[in-house]
């Protein structure tokens, strides 16, 4: 969309150029699309593509018998999945965009996209090759399209989710084939799917029996290749594998070594904050100035770990478990995320030094935060399980997608952080306060329908979406 503005006596005539049409609106009131230009507007950021005006669809909102508003949901639409979690029918190419722009949208907003190297290179390239480094974003889109499947099943849904796309079980895979894998006699044992993506397929686990040789010995079991550790997307394999980011021997001590990289991630990921999430007097309790733990002497360091570290003790049996190191026959293995089962006492509260055996201890944590209204989320979590369920019951989730998805249509970043910390004042001016109350009304409906398309609607209808020039909505917002 080509925008050109000229002064004509007393007003101003905006020139959009829509294709080969060109249409004019009188600002002389308002800033304000006309409503082809907001059918335009919305189609764009819904499908990636330009609206064709000679549509009839697009015709019947230039001529008024059709609502841009609804044209748009029309559209948005395209997507939605049916019983088997499938677009009904693959080769509408208009929904099939639709779904393929959102799944894209929904995969940028993670903050660890990629597996880390761990050990070797022959476990990291099977690694890379076994799963779909996208399975996180999965939850949301299914979210998103599935009538069955609610933002709040993203959340807390201990199943796996894998994608159905127009290439169904590859035989190869970034130049490897199955008979390169230890799995090779599983049968269940594939390459994620290519290609254009269709849909989704649930499952509650995925294990796999194996089977390679050394020079001296040979090994067999089975691997729970993907594995939802509790609840949510975050819990998953593969979400643990790419965000714990640790060496290959790491075991949690409660202290030095934990899984911290992985809350951290889940912070951003799932409530869009950034660390510190709390205030200096909510962890003077936490503060032993002779600990030999250096961030614990202190409210600068404990501010941040204070709540990372506590979210992490739900994930303190994580480990990576490597099979096949190139020495072997068959040659590919990979690198697996699992979870020690507990077989020792439970260890109290938030320990200010190592403990031994940290990782075998029962999952106890707390979820430690300041929400978007200031107010302290101080809850005990047993699990990760646990911890999914009790995220869910906030309202910061689903601000945040609501956040998300304003940024994306609206273009305005919103800062949803704690309104009242002295240590980080948000010095928004009144369009930033609009902002943030428009995301936060939105997000807090999404709580209540948990529809994340009902959202999208929402943000449409605003007048900021209306706007004829969204550069006039920046203010300071952010973070």
């Amino acid at each position: 969309m080509i925008i050109k503005a000229k002064k004509i006596k007393n007003f101003v005539l905006k020139t959009f150029i829509l294709g080969s049409v060109t249409f004019f609106v009188n600002t002389s009131s308002a800033e304000e699309l006309s409503p082809l230009a907001v059918f335009q507007r919305c189609y764009s950021r819904i499908t990636q593509y330009r609206v064709d005006i000679n549509s009839s669809m697009a015709k019947n909102v230039e001529n008024g018998s059709l609502d841009p508003i609804s044209a748009c949901e029309s559209v948005l639409k395209g997507g939605t999945l049916n019983s088997s979690s499938r677009l009904p029918d693959v080769n509408n190419v208009l929904n099939q965009r639709v779904l393929e722009t959102f799944h894209r949208l929904h995969g940028s907003w993670f903050d660890v996209k990629w597996f880390k190297r761990i050990g070797v290179s022959e476990p990291f390239r099977a690694t890379k090759v076994i799963y779909d480094s996208a399975e996180p974003s999965f939850f949301i889109t299914r979210a998103l399209f599935d009538p069955a499947f609610t933002y709040k099943d993203a959340l807390t849904s201990s199943s796996v989710i894998v994608a159905q796309r127009s290439v169904d079980n590859p035989s190869t895979m970034r130049g490897l084939t199955k008979s390169d894998f230890i799995f090779n006699t599983e049968s269940q044992f594939k390459f994620p799917d290519q290609g254009l993506l269709y849909g989704f397929q649930t499952m509650t686990s995925v294990n796999w029996k194996y089977y390679y040789e050394t020079s001296d010995d040979s090994y067999s079991g089975t691997m729970p290749v993907r594995k939802n550790h509790g609840g949510g997307y975050f819990s998953l394999s593969v979400y643990m594998e790419q965000t714990v980011s640790d060496i290959l021997k790491f075991r949690a001590d409660g202290a030095l070594k934990l899984p911290r990289k992985w809350a951290r991630s889940l912070l951003k990921d799932v409530l869009c904050r950034e660390l510190p999430l709390v205030r200096d007097n909510d962890v003077s309790s936490y503060v032993v100035p002779n600990s030999s733990i250096p961030f614990r002497k202190a409210n600068t360091c404990t501010k941040c770990h204070a709540t990372m570290d506590q979210m992490a003790y739900t994930a303190r049996g994580f480990y990576y478990d490597e099979r096949a190191n190139g020495g072997t026959t068959p040659k590919y293995g990979g690198t697996f995320g699992r979870i020690y089962d507990v077989t020792k006492p439970a260890v109290s509260g938030w320990p200010s030094e190592p403990t031994p055996n940290f990782h075998l201890t029962p999952p106890n944590g707390r979820l430690f935060y300041r929400n978007y209204n200031g107010d302290l989320v101080n809850l005990a979590v047993s699990s990760m399980k646990d911890l999914s369920t009790k995220i869910a019951s906030q309202d910061d989730p689903y601000i945040c997608l609501a956040k998300r998805y304003y940024k994306y249509f609206i273009g305005i970043d919103v800062n949803i952080s704690d309104p009242a910390d002295p240590a980080q004042p948000l010095n928004m001016t009144p369009l930033d306060e609009r902002h943030r109350s428009n995301v936060i009304q939105i997000g807090k409906r999404l709580k209540q329908h948990l529809d994340p398309q009902k959202a999208i609607i929402d943000i449409i209808k605003l007048p900021e979406f209306k706007q004829l020039d969204q550069t006039l909505n920046s203010g300071s917002s952010g973070g």
